[in-house]
């Protein structure tokens, strides 16, 4: 008895229909030969890695070998050159074993007819959709009894007779069918236990292959712990004690040569006495040891009316005094004038601050004569000696010296010309110490006698010029004074 129809056609949507096996192989066969290329990916990742060591290796400074620090870098330096050697040995053992390994051409078939594997099930179905088709016709109740009766006639006459239109179709559809499933079946039973063998041993080759390549990796990954544990035993034998030790030995001889210790001068003008020179150093040393010596005590002692010359030998003298910074010492030397006695020792031991010429003019210079002279004289720290000038001046004035005193006396210090007095006078007055240049016409610096403090005004309206150049005022520390001079301190 033939199955129903419906059964028959829900067994052809069964989900395993034929040529899934063969489409799933063929995709596994992809995926093998992509698997086969990302192995050999690896290789040259580990060639490439294999030049970057060889490279870091070569680059390495050869005078290691002959220093000190070749007990602590050569552990590591001889690891690396393991780790090449154990890369470049499993390099060449992977690629022959890559190479030598067996080739698989991609799963061939061969077909006859109408049937071809890759297409199916669609070909096969066409042909079965239409078996169903005829197969319910012919099989239904009144095509049966319809053949039945073409049956019975045939057995009463001898006249001829064709077959039913609808048997004919289902006889076709047979045929088609049962013609196009024995070429499938035929493929099932002949060739594709072939295809399968030949999927199977590339499986099995492949698993071979890996299983070869991995214990090498194992046998690399080995033979690096083994020279990593050398190398960490031999960084552990190094001590940075015995390493420092021998370098604190040499630093002590070190510390011992001539050339790290202070020469000492003798001053061969007063009997090779020693001390420390501190006068005579250079127009900076100079313009900043007068501005210390302001600092400290140019609020305190008065300046004296006129300020000479001293001889030399005083000078000297007090630079001994100087280099022990004992203000005492110099009191001893000097009584009260010792202040204005140093100040003058330090701005007469080297080439005056200005080395101006005498003017031709002496009732003034006008202010862009003025910035010709300075600029064309005065080379060596114009500002900081021009700065100094003013502070002079202002501290002489804050002691409620007259104006002349002032000028002559700084004139005497700066320049070591008591003629230039004039000249300093119009210098104090027009000349714009932070601009560096002459201040403009009808701008100039006053006495503040009530603030005891110079400041730069306009001459008609006395209001203040600019807050670019602040007043400058002698200033006072008695706190640092007396610790770094020694006030009250015994000789």
């Amino acid at each position: 008895m033939s199955k129903p129809v419906a059964l028959e056609r829900a067994e052809m949507q069964m989900e395993l229909k034929p040529g899934t096996v063969l489409r799933t192989m063929m995709e596994e066969h992809e995926f093998l030969d992509e698997f086969m290329n990302m192995m050999k990916e690896r290789i040259e990742l580990d060639r490439q890695h294999l030049m970057n060591l060889k490279e870091l290796r070569d680059k390495r400074n050869r005078k290691w070998e002959n220093s000190r620090i070749w007990p602590l870098a050569s552990p590591f330096v001889s690891y690396l050159a393991d780790e090449i050697k154990h890369i470049e040995d499993n390099i060449n053992e992977n690629s022959s074993k890559l190479d030598q390994s067996p080739k698989f051409p991609a799963l061939s078939h061969q077909t006859e007819g109408e049937f071809n594997p890759l297409r199916m099930p669609e070909c096969l179905e066409p042909s079965y959709i239409e078996y169903l088709r005829c197969h319910e016709l012919v099989s239904a109740e009144n095509s049966v009894k319809s053949l039945k009766e073409h049956s019975a006639k045939w057995k009463e006459t001898n006249s001829v007779y064709t077959l039913p239109e609808a048997d004919r179709a289902y006889r076709k559809a047979i045929h088609q069918q049962q013609r196009i499933a024995t070429q499938a079946f035929n493929w099932y039973q002949d060739e594709f236990p072939v295809l399968l063998e030949r999927h199977q041993e590339r499986v099995e080759a492949i698993k071979t292959l890996l299983k070869v390549m991995l214990t090498d990796k194992s046998r690399f990954a080995s033979n690096l712990s083994i020279a990593s544990s050398t190398a960490i035993h031999h960084t552990a034998i190094f001590t940075s004690t015995e390493f420092i030790g021998s370098h604190h030995d040499d630093m002590s001889w070190e510390k011992g040569h001539v050339l790290v210790h202070k020469t000492r001068y003798y001053n061969y003008m007063l009997d090779e006495l020693v001390s420390c020179p501190l006068l005579g150093l250079g127009v900076e040393n100079t313009i900043g040891l007068a501005n210390r010596l302001l600092d400290d005590f140019g609020a305190t002692y008065e300046p004296p009316q006129t300020i000479t010359g001293c001889e030399l030998y005083r000078i000297l003298r007090y630079e001994n005094a100087i280099s022990k910074s004992n203000a005492s010492i110099l009191q001893n030397y000097l009584g009260d004038a010792w202040f204005w006695e140093c100040l003058k020792s330090v701005l007469f031991a080297d080439s005056p601050l200005l080395p101006l010429p005498r003017p031709l003019y002496y009732r003034g210079m006008s202010r862009s004569s003025m910035e010709t002279l300075l600029r064309g004289k005065v080379l060596v720290a114009r500002k900081p000696a021009l700065s100094l000038l003013v502070r002079l001046m202002d501290t002489i004035r804050a002691h409620g010296r007259p104006a002349a005193d002032a000028r002559s006396n700084a004139a005497v210090l700066l320049t070591f010309d008591p003629e230039m007095a004039t000249l300093i006078g119009d210098i104090w007055r027009k000349w714009d110490i932070i601009g560096d240049c002459s201040l403009p016409s009808g701008v100039e610096r006053v006495w503040n006698d009530g603030m005891k403090y110079s400041e730069i005004v306009w001459k008609k309206t006395s209001q203040s010029y600019s807050s670019r150049s602040p007043p400058i005022s002698p200033t006072s520390s008695s706190q640092r004074a007396e610790s770094e001079w020694g006030i009250g301190q015994s000789p």
